[in-house]
């Protein structure tokens, strides 16, 4: 049916659309029909049809969400038993040395107590100490423990204790050389998948709406945005992910969720500066990282709290933090300082998101990695933008409220 077609069809039912309604019509012609008889039963209609009364009718089906893993970690004891890090050790490393498995060549592949005077061989381990002089570091399999010496500055300095790598290595008279490191990673051949119907995401955090510098103009200019968003636009769904930051009212929480139009779902991840938000038919809650599945793409999802100690680790840059996480598949690489925590498999990435966002570190940005879509939310106080990203056609929209 032509747009010529759908205008007469409609104009002869007695309909008045707008015009984004007639975009939607345009771009799902079957639709009209169905639409004109399922309205004829609904009394009142309404002067001038709209894209929300046509989604109302038609009882579109819903996205689902599916939790694909939360990440319990960090758990912490008062006392910590040998046996305790070396169990867990023991499972981290298992279930990293199988991500790398797929990423070596098993014929060269050998474990620590099986050196002996191969020439060039690989090894799966982990890093248990590193010395800054040598350019070394003691790793360790579940057989034994070596010494490697690291030509390569940046590869050294970028290794953290309790990495698990694989290492290509040359025996030499001198010890053994590392050549090239191999982390569990995303893999190169990996496509950037795409959703089959079109859903609308968007990624906001840290309004600080408890802050004497919380910006109320901004806000308003927001919820209006996701207003002409989620009304005028051909969207089956939108989804609003509330990445922490917000408020430790609890008032204000509510605000926020209630104030977003009823046809929009909310995934909240509260970080432990945030009031409790209870969940609904339109709210999922999480106070921890978690993968959740919509339209078969998959999102890691983080709050700021949790990434933004790396800032340090990694030059304080959001997407280098990021990187770092996707190439260790670990998203608590290492253990804050002063907080004794037992390392755990639970923060492992066993499965690639094909979105991965943190909100917290203030600095908005994107980038590709590997076909994985990074992106970091800005504040609405001191940088105000924010990303919106339709799954259909991976295309990445700049939300800017200053």
């Amino acid at each position: 049916m032509k747009k010529e077609e759908i205008v007469v069809r409609l104009l002869k039912e007695g309909y008045q659309i707008d015009t984004s309604t007639l975009d939607y019509f345009i771009t799902n012609p079957e639709k009209t029909n169905e639409f004109i008889q399922k309205t004829k039963a609904t009394k009142p209609q309404p002067s001038i049809i709209t894209l929300s009364f046509v989604k109302t009718i038609l009882k579109e089906k819903e996205s689902t969400i599916k939790i694909i893993k939360k990440f319990y970690i960090g758990h912490e004891k008062e006392k910590i038993s040998i046996s305790d890090y070396s169990n867990e050790f023991a499972d981290i490393y298992t279930r990293k040395k199988q991500l790398l498995m797929s990423r070596v060549d098993s014929a060269k592949l050998l474990s620590i107590n099986k050196i002996q005077k191969q020439k060039q061989f690989v090894i799966i381990c982990m890093v248990m100490e590193k010395d800054q002089i040598e350019k070394s570091a003691i790793v360790e399999d579940l057989t034994g423990n070596t010494t490697v010496y690291f030509k390569d500055k940046s590869e050294f300095e970028n290794l953290l204790e309790n990495d698990v790598i694989a290492v290509l290595c040359d025996s030499s008279p001198n010890g053994i050389k590392a050549r090239r490191i191999i982390w569990p990673d995303v893999s190169l051949k990996r496509e950037a998948r795409k959703a089959k119907r079109s859903v609308y995401c968007i990624f906001i955090s840290d309004f600080h709406m408890d802050s004497k510098n919380f910006d109320k103009e901004r806000y308003e200019k927001f919820v209006k945005w996701v207003e002409t968003t989620t009304g005028k636009e051909n969207y089956v769904k939108v989804y609003i992910f509330i990445l922490g930051g917000i408020s430790r009212r609890s008032e204000d929480v509510k605000r926020l969720l209630v104030g977003m139009p009823k046809e929009t779902f909310k995934i909240f991840l509260q970080s432990s500066k945030d009031a409790r938000a209870p969940e609904s038919e339109d709210v999922l809650v999480s106070e921890i990282p978690i993968i959740l599945e919509i339209d078969g793409i998959n999102f890691l999802l983080c709050q700021g709290d949790r990434l933004c100690k790396y800032d340090d680790v990694w030059s304080g840059d959001a997407m280098s933090v990021m990187k770092n996480i996707l190439k260790r598949r670990e998203l608590n690489p290492c253990a804050e300082p002063g907080r004794p925590c037992i390392p755990s498999t639970e923060s492992v990435i066993d499965q690639i998101p094909d979105i991965f966002v943190s909100g917290g570190f203030h600095s908005p940005q994107t980038t590709n990695y590997k076909g994985v879509t990074i992106i970091t939310t800005g504040d609405l106080a001191d940088n105000p933008i924010f990303w919106g990203v339709n799954l259909e056609s991976r295309e990445i929209n700049k939300l800017d409220l200053s």
